[in-house]
């Protein structure tokens, strides 16, 4: 699964750092800063389910496997 977009899982966990530590960064702005930090990593993590979804659903529609590497060359099914 983290074949997929690790970039974007790793970003959606740094904004959420980032939210719960919202009064430190922004002091007198802090409810807006975590309202913001917070769907920047809802965003960031919806968007790494929505591209690991779409990668299964190409991988089911097509027959091919891209995301796992099996270790027998006979177990991976033709194109």
């Amino acid at each position: 699964m983290l074949a997929n977009r690790p970039s974007l899982l790793i970003a959606a966990g740094l904004f959420v750092a980032a939210a719960m530590n919202a009064e430190r960064i922004a002091p007198p702005a802090s409810d807006l800063a975590e309202a913001g930090l917070t769907f920047l990593a809802v965003a960031f993590w919806a968007g790494f389910h929505v591209l690991a979804a779409a990668r299964m659903i190409e991988e089911l529609a097509t027959g091919r496997i891209t995301a796992v590497a099996l270790s027998s060359a006979r177990l991976v099914r033709q194109a």
